[in-house]
């Protein structure tokens, strides 16, 4: 189908005809162009393409930030089978099994603090959690018994993990390493209010890890950048963190939004290859993303849906959880000069693309 064939030449991404279905079922299901994304669950340089592609053959229109089926559209989508999906997400726990009843106290001052924080940047590729999501994260680690009486690292923390954990439950202490020095700042202030355990260094985690933290903690969380890269690196130095042996845990969030399928499959081998662990966990869309303010700055803008700032929260993230076995041993390497931010699944990638197209630059 020639459709594909554009698809794939101007993202640089393979499309299948199971992907290009997802889109379609994703289509038939709303007008919205940023649940699309969502459901379509393929990376949104491939989406965005894909919508754009169809409005090119006239199978889609666009009025007032929406995205509509055309008759041809419509057509296309009954020869292909594809009927909207239905959802039977639980609205109470949305989908991830976890009450927050019985930390509402925790909660109220995390929201509180929550919305205070600074600004997310694109220097340091942020976004942040909603504040449910991040205490549904805490409650999950403190279920597993991965907080109380433990050392936990957190390597990046826009999502102010540090706070939500240290109110969550009663870690030994917690070690966290951001470079952004507001964060920095803002986290210090509010664990020292709460009398939270915690550290918070400003680190580069290219850099190697301090010998007095390198293999010292039981238990670390990132939302690592999601190329090959930053994924590595983020993970590489969360199992360098931990203590050789069974029995610690891992915590990181990983989208279908800036990572295919075939990536997350590449990681899983890399997980189980390259270190003694087991995948205990894997919650899909277990988290869900505020929307950052430079969310259209950092995107193309030549598709005119993807022009208007979103109404809902559509980014997400599922939650992995790995745990080490007996021969588990930590590594401390070195990534400085590594690019840890960008590859052709980021978001930020769609724009990079749509200006080499503009320029006539080649990949």
């Amino acid at each position: 189908m020639h459709i594909l064939e554009t698809i794939s030449e101007n993202t640089g991404l393979p499309v299948t005809d199971h992907a290009f279905d997802r889109i379609l079922t994703a289509l038939a299901a709303t007008t919205d162009p940023w649940k699309v994304v969502d459901l379509a669950d393929q990376p949104f340089n491939l989406t965005v393409e894909a919508v754009k592609v169809m409005a090119d053959e006239g199978l889609l229109r666009f009025e007032g930030g929406q995205v509509h089926l055309t008759e041809s559209g419509a057509e296309l989508l009954q020869s292909r089978g594809i009927v909207p999906p239905r959802s039977f997400r639980c609205p109470t726990c949305a989908g991830t099994g976890l009450s927050l009843a019985d930390l509402e106290e925790a909660f109220t001052t995390f929201r509180d603090i929550a919305a205070g924080r600074p600004e997310p940047t694109d220097d340091f590729d942020q976004g942040v959690l909603t504040p449910e999501s991040a205490m549904r994260r805490a409650a999950l680690m403190l279920q597993n018994g991965d907080v109380t009486g433990k050392r936990v690292a957190i390597l990046g923390d826009d999502d102010l993990m540090t706070l939500a954990i240290g109110l969550a439950g009663k870690p030994k202490e917690i070690v966290t390493f951001e470079i952004d020095e507001r964060y920095v700042r803002y986290i210090r202030e509010h664990a020292e209010r709460l009398n939270i355990p915690a550290r918070v260094l400003t680190f580069d985690l290219r850099k190697k890890l301090p010998d007095d933290l390198f293999a010292q903690f039981d238990t670390f969380l990132t939302d690592p950048p999601e190329n090959y890269a930053g994924l590595f690196l983020f993970l590489e130095r969360g199992f360098g963190l931990l203590k050789p042996g069974d029995g610690h845990a891992g915590y990181f969030g990983m989208t279908l939004t800036e990572s295919s399928l075939r990536k997350w499959k590449n990681l899983q081998k890399w997980l189980v290859n390259e270190h003694d662990v087991v995948l205990t966990h894997l919650i899909y869309e277990h988290s869900e993303y505020e929307n950052w303010g430079f969310l259209l700055e950092s995107i193309r803008n030549d598709v005119e849906p993807y022009t208007h700032f979103p109404k809902i929260n559509w980014y997400r993230s599922s939650l992995y959880r790995v745990e080490t076995l007996a021969d588990f041993e930590p590594q401390n390497i070195s990534f400085e000069g590594e690019d840890i931010y960008s590859d052709e699944e980021r978001l930020i990638y769609s724009k990079m693309a749509a200006h080499r197209k503009e320029t006539g630059e080649r990949r």
